[in-house]
């Protein structure tokens, strides 16, 4: 009898053991299924947010001549017509112009007109001359003053108590300097406006000295 209880007992405790292998297998697997299971998601979210973005972004990016062409129709309709046609013919001449810099407000470029179609919402009358394919002004290349330009503005700023006996304006500085003989940059003397212009320049240290000899009749030097 004793025999039969201890094979009895024997039996429940190896069947116990059994039980208790068993229970860290199933959780092992339990675990695998769950990384799986968060790698996946994590796999398919990344891949449907890259996704959504990229088109997304393909989807409503605009080209800078698409928004100026389309800003320039709105703000400036009538000029629009005149320079350009249709968007079509905007974007094409558009695509020719110097990209500039944000915010330039001169220069014969894209970023200039940019700037002047969005001011032109406000102020049609002075900004859309600015704006289009041939600018009368602003977004055109900058053009360097002509001699007589640089002789008769420094003549007015170094010696502007003379400036105003000798020509009353800068428009009737340019007239009579268009006169003058060009003589030779760094000229002293003679009666030529390269000698006018360095007489000028020097005004700016000894205006007393040198805006005689840098005027319409000079007293000395530029005779």
């Amino acid at each position: 009898m004793k025999k039969l209880i201890f094979a009895l007992a024997m039996t429940s405790l190896i069947a116990a053991c059994g039980d208790d292998d068993e229970t860290p297998s199933n959780n092992t697997t339990n675990t695998n299924n769950t990384t799986n299971n968060d790698t996946n998601n994590d796999t398919n979210n990344t891949t449907n947010n890259e996704t959504n973005n990229t088109t997304n972004n393909e989807t409503t990016g605009a080209t800078a001549c698409e928004t100026y062409c389309a800003d320039y129709e709105t703000n400036c309709g009538t000029q629009f017509g005149t320079d350009y046609t249709d968007a079509a013919g905007c974007e094409t001449a558009c695509a020719e112009f110097e990209a500039g810099t944000d915010g330039d407000m001169a220069g014969d470029n894209l970023a200039c007109r940019q700037y002047h179609t969005g001011a032109a919402a406000a102020d049609a009358t002075t900004h859309c001359p600015h704006a289009g394919k041939t600018p009368t002004a602003a977004c055109v290349d900058a053009v360097a003053p002509t001699a007589c330009e640089t002789y008769c503005a420094d003549y007015e700023t170094n010696c502007a108590a003379l400036f105003l006996v000798d020509y009353t304006d800068a428009a009737g500085c340019e007239a009579d300097c268009a006169a003058f003989a060009p003589g030779t940059a760094g000229d002293m003397s003679g009666d030529n406006l390269a000698c006018r212009q360095y007489h000028t320049g020097a005004a700016a240290n000894d205006a007393l000295t040198h805006c005689p000899h840098a005027g319409k009749a000079p007293t000395a030097a530029c005779i």
